[in-house]
């Protein structure tokens, strides 16, 4: 007999769409997330266990028709990395059940004394806060007021007047400092839904702050905190206002504040932050200009990274960077063309979640992901790629929206019309900015000129922006059915990526709402 006419319970299309050997990264994904918001609300840890495997094998019963024998190394895989995720992450979030000093080393129960780099600087009403790495691990500095900052000569030793930089901060990323002071915990946040500093600063990897401490800027690093400043120092001496903010965002993740505002009122604010979109346009960059070289697959992953973290590393920029890496690998490995997108979002997302937990309360992490597995997702639903351009914008503000609304208390409607021309238009304007800054940062003649280009484009796209904004001028706020809408689509667009049938891709988000009206009160 042929092998051909062979028939089998094992074989066939349906089990072949299987979620455990289309997408067996979702489940993983969807099982430390689980694990990560029962750990924050407390619950058992035993009830922690039982529901973050359970839900992903029933998401992976549910979608399969018929069982694949090849499904079981697969299954054993997740159940063994899942388990030892769930413990890991368990040992992480344990210090967050403790209102005390319980993540801090023994050495911080007294006085600090140290020095360090500081990474983030941000001005606020109140002071400033300034994010250092240091011996001790990194940690936060926190100033009231006036703070009194002064920097001195390390070789001179003499203290100098107060600190503060021409862009009005208080220091500098790239800033080598001495500082002294007293310890206090990550404080949790006071009420639900209000700000959380304990996994804000988590996420970013501080462990304690210090408040009212006293700052000595001693000297600079040399790093990629330092070449950020400097980049940031040079664009805005030398390029026109527009050109050197939506510049600065894309190569050092530098905020204009005016900027941050007009996107965010018309829903765009995502072009404002180092994001798959940017790291892809770089990789296009580099894999064009290495085009020459044989061994451009190995060469082009080191100009990513690099890029990655001069651009502040933000958690959006490390998951479409790792993505790009697991592609490469896989062409190393010979396995060109048989990864799925969805799946890869699903893995980048679960070792990122390995490697740090506390990134699943990152809102920028949240968010990126939300948007990228709606978008891989669209795949699955076999439609043209004219279709996929009108469907991706509202699909996403959809699913995003959710969790939009939760952080900033609403989000735009004009968000569905903008994002349509949005990506396009800057996918050409950022490389056309950066091309047509080049003369002007290095101080070559007519470099202004050639700056104006840019300028010219980025003040139409605001004008066009500000023209849909009076048109659609109306906000959503968080509703049931916003959530319900939300959730089902995501679900459902999930259920297709994963190889679910068509009644089942339905029956899933189905399920999920009938849950929700159990939990919502």
């Amino acid at each position: 007999m042929s092998r051909s006419k062979i028939s089998s319970p094992y074989l066939g299309r349906a089990a072949h769409e299987s979620p455990l050997s289309k997408a067996p990264a979702f489940p993983l994904l969807a099982g430390l997330s689980i694990s990560l918001m029962l750990l924050d609300a407390r619950y058992p840890f035993w009830a922690v266990i039982i529901i973050s495997l359970s839900a992903p094998a029933g998401w992976c019963l549910l979608g399969t028709s018929r069982p694949n024998r090849s499904s079981g190394p697969v299954i054993a895989a997740l159940l063994i990395v899942g388990s030892l995720g769930v413990f890991y992450i368990a040992s992480e979030m344990e210090s967050a059940q403790k209102p005390e000093f319980a993540d801090m080393p023994s050495i911080l129960a007294g006085p600090v004394t140290s020095r360090g780099t500081v990474l983030i600087s941000r001005k606020l009403n109140h002071g400033g806060t300034v994010l250092v790495s240091t011996p001790l691990g990194k940690c936060v500095l926190k100033f009231w007021g006036d703070p009194g900052i002064s920097y001195r000569s390390e070789n001179k030793g003499q203290k100098g007047e107060a600190f503060k930089p021409a862009d009005g901060g208080l220091l500098s990323a790239g800033d080598y400092v001495a500082f002294s002071g007293f310890p206090e915990p990550l404080q949790r946040a006071k009420k639900p839904g209000g700000f959380d500093e304990f996994l804000y600063w988590k996420a970013r990897g501080a462990g304690f702050i210090l408040s009212s401490a006293e700052v000595q800027k001693i000297g600079v690093s040399i790093g990629f905190a330092r070449w950020r400043t400097l980049i940031d120092a040079r664009a805005a001496a030398t390029l026109p206002p527009r050109t050197a903010g939506y510049l600065l965002a894309a190569l050092t993740g530098s905020r204009d504040e005016s900027l941050t505002s007009l996107h965010r009122s018309v829903g765009t604010s995502h072009l404002l932050a180092v994001s798959g979109a940017h790291v892809g346009i770089a990789f296009g960059i580099f894999w064009f200009f290495l085009r020459r070289f044989r061994l451009r697959l190995f060469l082009v992953s080191p100009f990513i990274w690099a890029y990655v973290f001069l651009s502040g590393a933000a958690p959006s920029a490390l998951r479409a960077a790792l993505m790009i890496q697991l592609v490469i690998m896989g062409r190393v490995a010979g396995r060109a063309g048989t990864g799925k997108a969805f799946n890869t979002v699903s893995a980048a997302g679960a070792v990122m979640l390995l490697c740090n937990p506390w990134l699943f309360w990152d809102v920028g992490w949240r968010l990126s992901m939300i948007a990228v597995l709606t978008l891989s997702s669209l795949t699955a639903l076999k439609i043209s790629p004219g279709g996929v351009f009108f469907l991706a914008s509202p699909l996403v503000w959809l699913t995003t929206t959710l969790q939009s609304s939760l952080v900033f208390g609403s989000s735009p409607v004009v968000g569905i019309a903008a994002n349509i021309f949005a990506l396009p238009a800057f996918s050409v304007l950022f490389p056309l900015a950066f091309v047509c800054s080049i003369p002007a940062l290095a101080g070559f003649p007519l470099g202004s000129a050639t700056a104006a280009v840019p300028e010219f484009l980025f003040l139409r796209w605001e004008r066009l922006s500000q023209n849909l904004l009076a048109l659609c001028p109306w906000e959503i706020s968080f509703t049931a059915p916003l959530l319900f809408a939300g959730m089902a689509a995501m679900t459902y667009l999930c259920a297709a990526a994963s190889g679910f049938g068509a009644w089942r891709s339905f029956a899933a988000p189905a399920i999920l709402c009938a849950g929700l009206c159990f939990l919502i009160p």
